[in-house]
């Protein structure tokens, strides 16, 4: 089995994640690799993903496996077919098939701003959005591992798993309307595996962190794969 890291990026991050699927199926036809296939009445290519990245949100880390027996130039066929926006990073043999929803607790987002707006205090973050899901304002300050903000970005590291998750975009509400900002681009960078789980704040002038992030230990989903 091949584990295979990519990026969607540029327009592309507006493929949803069907849309996602199809063309890397037409990637790798194209391509000329050959795949596994499920069996039965309607056999289709044994493609398994991580977690999708929310439409309009481009993403360095989103993985998959697959069946092939080209894993030794993938990477190379697969990029060279591909369409604009959509790049393998790197690829790997494994043995198993990776459960990606128990490894990711937390992903790092980066969201650019083109203006300051009211100007940028992080202790005057107002964390308190409607969600429409649930037709109820929610807190989503105890999702929220750590906000940075520097050069035009924050950099932000949010709850992104089972037993807790945030939207991306409600944390987006929560600056646009703290900081009067204009958002814009929203990357997500990196997924991680968190060792800790204290939820006590610590606030500063341009930071906001857990009280435990610093000894915290964030493993790199690439790591652990």
């Amino acid at each position: 089995m091949l584990l295979v890291k990519f990026k969607k990026v540029d327009s592309f991050a507006f493929c949803s994640y069907l849309n996602c699927r199809d063309a890397i199926i037409q990637t790798i036809k194209r391509a000329g690799i050959q795949v596994e296939y499920s069996q039965g009445f309607n056999p289709h290519e044994l493609l398994y993903f991580s977690p999708p990245t929310s439409l309009g949100i481009e993403s360095e880390c989103e993985y998959f496996t697959i069946y092939t027996k080209d894993g030794a130039d993938f990477l190379s066929r697969f990029n060279a077919n591909a369409p604009s926006g959509l790049q393998v990073v790197w690829t790997k043999e494994v043995e198993a098939r990776p459960d990606f929803y128990n490894l990711i607790d937390v992903a790092r987002f980066e969201i650019q701003i083109g203006s300051l707006g009211n100007g940028i205090n992080l202790n005057k973050l107002n964390c308190e959005v409607f969600d429409e899901k649930k037709q109820s304002v929610v807190d989503i300050c105890g999702l929220v591992e750590n906000i940075q903000f520097d050069n035009g970005k924050f950099d932000c590291i949010i709850a992104c798993g089972q037993k807790s998750n945030l939207k991306i975009m409600n944390l987006v509400k929560c600056l646009k309307n703290s900081f009067d900002v204009e958002i814009l681009t929203i990357k997500k960078l990196e997924l991680y595996k968190k060792l800790s789980n204290d939820v006590v704040l610590n606030n500063e002038n341009q930071s906001l962190a857990r009280n435990d992030f610093e000894k915290s230990e964030l493993v790199s989903l690439d790591k652990l794969l």
